[in-house]
């Protein structure tokens, strides 16, 4: 793979755009900030303060998110953001209800976003508290990840930034956050092409896919290195890469061995088919993901130790760059690509047909699913074929 220099520097420099962001946004006091009244800060990201507000005419806390910088060199992010909560609506994303513009006690303007609560914290809080997580906790937050980017990449939609910063912890289970950077894997520019040109860096560096950190168009499959660099900090303890300085991290990402042998043996094989930097080689969407964790997590459920491989996921061979969208082009396309299901080293279907397929969101449609029961259906023939034909030599 060749990376240039000038792309490792745009990556490099990208690392410390959150620091260069305009000024913080303090608790205001009186604590009314137009149609809301603020209770408690929340956290503070590059782009934005996030407080817990109320609203003016009572009801259920909110968290209440203020941009950072003027209104006019934020609208874009913030238009790209409220345009992706109307159009994807999904259990494993945080809901926005309520958008605009305000007047801040300093006589400043900022634009807000208004979305549901959710209590317990972001994943990143809860890995600095807790050294060891569980297999069990591993699944359930990767596993809501995956199905949440299911629904975005369902529209093409690729997220850009996923990152245990980005996971909320619910009461109700793990949701994914923060749609500022999403884009449309069909357009370079216009409908939510988000808040960047070609050729930007865009993203969160530790967590960037090559393609991104060489400044190449993202596609869904982007989201998926993101999220193998997560399941690889879940169950390890620590990123893949961990460089003193952006443009080493940058440099690491692009090119460095990936050290797959760090993590624990069961995750190795879902963690090839996700840190793969060739990304015809990577998994497509969050649904094949979600599809892949369903098995899992009965097989763990069931008592396999953490030194078992449950399974191996069987890949598509080659995969190209996504036709435009509704075009014949495109529906051959999907016809080749389609995946094989996923199976253990005997053939055989870990947690059975029914757990494979029972949470299992189908990204272009009934006739996909049809076709991995199908498939399914087709390996457990042949395992009885030949076990009768044994049973008969024997």
């Amino acid at each position: 793979m060749s990376v240039s220099l000038n792309s490792l520097l745009a990556a490099s420099r990208a690392g410390c755009d959150a620091r260069r962001a305009a000024e913080p946004i303090e608790l205001p006091d009186p604590p009314d900030l137009g149609p809301y009244r603020v209770v408690a800060p929340l956290g503070r990201g590059g782009f934005g303060t996030v407080f817990s507000a109320e609203p003016a005419g009572g009801g259920e806390l909110v968290a209440l998110k203020l941009l950072h910088g003027i209104p006019e060199r934020q609208r874009a992010r913030f238009e790209t953001e409220v345009a992706a909560h109307r159009e994807v609506e999904s259990e494993h994303l945080t809901r926005l209800l309520d958008a605009g513009e305000l007047t801040l006690p300093d006589g400043r303007r900022t634009l807000y976003l208004a979305y549901e609560l959710v209590r317990g914290g972001t994943l990143r809080d809860a890995l600095s508290q807790e050294a060891d997580v569980s297999d069990a906790e591993i699944l359930a937050v990767v596993g809501a990840v995956a199905r949440g980017l299911a629904d975005l990449h369902v529209r093409r939609l690729v997220h850009r930034d996923v990152k245990p910063e980005n996971v909320l912890l619910g009461p109700d289970g793990p949701r994914l956050t923060d749609l500022g950077l999403i884009r449309d894997a069909h357009l370079p520019q216009g409908r939510l092409s988000g808040p960047t040109r070609a050729g930007d860096f865009v993203g969160t560096l530790g967590y960037a896919s090559p393609e991104q950190i060489e400044g190449r168009p993202t596609d869904p499959s982007s989201d998926l290195w993101a999220l193998g660099v997560m399941l690889f900090e879940l169950a390890t303890g620590s990123v893949p890469f961990d460089r003193p300085n952006p443009f080493a991290l940058a440099k690491a990402i692009a090119v460095d061995p990936i050290p797959l042998d760090d993590a624990p043996s069961r995750w190795r094989p879902l963690l090839r088919s996700l840190l793969v930097r060739d990304r015809g080689w990577r998994h497509e969407t969050g649904a094949w993901i979600a599809l892949v964790f369903t098995p899992m997590a009965a097989w763990i459920e069931a008592g396999a130790s953490r030194d078992d491989q449950p399974f191996v996921p069987i890949l598509p061979k080659t995969r190209r760059d996504p036709p435009e969208r509704g075009s014949d082009a495109e529906r051959r396309a999907r016809r080749k690509s389609r995946p094989r299901i996923a199976v253990d080293a005997e053939g055989r279907v870990p947690g059975g047909i029914a757990a494979a397929l029972r949470d299992y969101r189908d990204p272009v449609g009934r006739e996909e699913g049809l076709f991995i029961a199908r498939i399914a259906l087709a390996v457990i023939a042949v395992i009885i074929i030949v076990a009768i034909g044994a049973r008969i030599l024997g």
